[in-house]
């Protein structure tokens, strides 16, 4: 049985404005 809490895999998205960073968004995919 596989724990569902259990993030597999991360996707990473860097968000800019502007040109300038504004942050990263980490997204889970189960």
């Amino acid at each position: 049985k596989k724990d569902l809490t259990e993030v597999t895999h991360k996707v990473y998205f860097d968000v800019e404005i502007d040109g300038k960073p504004a942050g990263r968004i980490v997204m889970g995919l189960f």
